[in-house]
C-alpha cells in the first residue's frame, strides 16, 4: 500500500475514533465533523478508482453539512 494511501486511511480513522460523546457542545461536535471532511478528502486525493474517490467526497460534504446543521442548531 502506498505511503500516502495508509496515512490517508490512518488519519480518517483517528479523526473517526475521536467522535464527542451524546451530549457534548455543539461547537465540539461541529469542530469533529469538519475534521471528518478533512480528513474524508485527504482520503479522496490519493485514491486510485474514481468511485471511491467520489464515495470520499460525498462523505467529506456530508460532513460539512453535518457540522452547518449542528451550528445551526445550537
Amino acid at each position: 500500500m502506498p505511503r500516502e494511501l495508509g496515512s490517508a486511511l490512518e488519519a480518517l480513522r483517528e479523526v473517526r475514533g475521536r467522535r464527542p460523546a451524546p451530549g457534548c457542545p455543539a461547537a465540539e461536535l461541529a469542530g469533529w465533523w469538519e475534521e471528518v471532511a478533512v480528513a474524508s478528502e485527504g482520503l479522496a486525493g490519493v485514491l486510485v478508482f474514481p468511485q471511491d474517490r467520489r464515495r470520499y467526497r460525498a462523505e467529506a460534504a456530508f460532513a460539512r453539512g453535518e457540522a452547518a446543521r449542528v451550528r445551526g442548531a445550537s
